[in-house]
């Protein structure tokens, strides 16, 4: 079975180490693998063979042009996806599974129709709302508790993917509709990474395709609690309590300022450590700022030093940086945010209403880290092997080719 991932990366971020690993997974099985990717470099890993679509950054300045001042993100593209298209044609894959079509290297429109007119089968999984929402990455419920056709603030335009085209929003909308239902439903699956982004595409107008929920997971050989805390002797934090946070880029909807009020309002034992890019934004003083890092051991050593991983997230999907904390054995508190609180239980955290400061410092206060919750933050992340979310993947490729 030959199997063809699109996505806007390859081998880095979330989304493009999800398509490696599982083109490892689908290598094991048996399968015959290829990432098509639009941004960055190539994975490390020579095993998988790849496609770089757009011939240089170009493609990718063009559309960033026609997304920035013609709001046209994901429509863009053109003689890049022509191109794509003749290298499928060449592949003939059996499964197309798509990931995130959008980041400025791909016309979806191109794309669907070519694939209604070719004979594979088509899954995508769905790391965000995009592909229905009128505008953002990220969108939730209307007061009506409806998905929204419409942009409902104006800050949605300065939202990832941002533009300065404040009047093509409807028509956007419209072209994603047309795109993205082209396919019959015989032909076309939706995968989500957490039941409240599938209750929200099963609200959506991709209602007619058959839609399930496959959480992310993650290695677990790689977060678990560990008795060496290097991170609390450098930093000479053995005497405090360590409230951690932690993104690749504190973009707003991560709730950095939450962290301000956390650190004006715990006390003296408390130090509340923030990890990632961006934390210039902080008010206070009384922060330990570390710059994000891609050393995977450093960071399981930050999760296992921490008392309690806290995540004030605005908008979510399912965010792994949960379950790494409680495999490190280290509890969470979260807003009831998306697909935040889906890797908790009473036993391993606290959910609290979003945006409630408050409630997220009484929390913090109120939850303490035993052995006993140790042990129950690693039962629970277990849950979450990213070898069970492969096998599912695996899995769902043979049924679906008849296998």
């Amino acid at each position: 079975m030959k199997i063809l991932q699109i996505n806007s990366v390859n081998g880095m971020g979330s989304t493009g180490r999800i398509a490696v690993e599982l083109a490892k997974q689908q290598l094991k099985s048996g399968m015959t693998p290829v990432i098509a990717y639009g941004r960055g470099t190539e994975s490390s890993d020579l095993s998988i063979p790849t496609i770089k679509i757009g011939a240089s950054q170009f493609n990718i300045y063009e559309h960033l042009v026609e997304e920035r001042f013609f709001d046209n993100g994901g429509f863009a593209s053109r003689r890049a996806t022509k191109q794509l298209i003749k290298r499928i044609e060449k592949f003939k894959p059996d499964i197309v599974h798509l990931h995130n079509l959008h980041g400025y290297y791909l016309n979806t429109a191109l794309l669907f129709e070519y694939l209604r007119q070719s004979d594979c089968k088509v899954i995508l999984t769905l790391h965000d709302c995009w592909p229905f929402s009128p505008q953002s990455a990220y969108i939730d419920r209307d007061q009506d508790g409806k998905v929204p056709n419409k942009v409902q603030s104006k800050s949605e335009f300065n939202e990832y993917p941002k533009t300065y085209c404040r009047f093509r929003s409807q028509s956007l909308y419209n072209k994603k509709v047309a795109a993205f239902t082209v396919l019959s439903k015989e032909r076309f699956k939706i995968v989500t990474p957490s039941n409240w982004l599938t209750d929200l595409a099963k609200d959506s107008f991709l209602c007619k395709y058959q839609i399930e929920t496959i959480h992310n997971g993650i290695d677990l050989n790689q977060f678990k609690p560990t008795t060496e805390n290097y991170f609390e002797t450098h930093y000479q934090l053995k005497n405090k309590k360590i409230i951690l946070g932690a993104a690749n880029i504190w973009e707003p909807r991560k709730g950095l300022v939450y962290f301000d009020y956390l650190a004006q309002n715990l006390p003296s034992n408390y130090q509340v450590v923030v990890v990632g890019r961006d934390t210039d934004q902080l008010q206070s003083d009384n922060i330990l700022k570390i710059q994000q890092t891609n050393d995977i051991s450093e960071l399981a050593n930050i999760y296992a030093s921490a008392d309690l991983f806290v995540n004030p997230t605005m908008a979510e999907n399912f965010p792994t940086s949960n379950i790494e904390a409680l495999a490190s054995g280290t509890p969470v508190i979260t807003f009831n945010t998306g697909g935040s609180p889906e890797s908790l239980n009473i036993e391993v955290g606290r959910v609290v209403p979003k945006g409630d400061s408050e409630a997220l410092l009484q929390a913090c206060l109120g939850f303490e880290k035993t052995a006993e919750v140790v042990t129950a933050c690693v039962k629970q992340a277990h849950k979450f092997d990213k070898e069970i979310a492969y096998d599912r993947y695996i899995a769902l490729y043979q049924t679906w080719n008849g296998e």
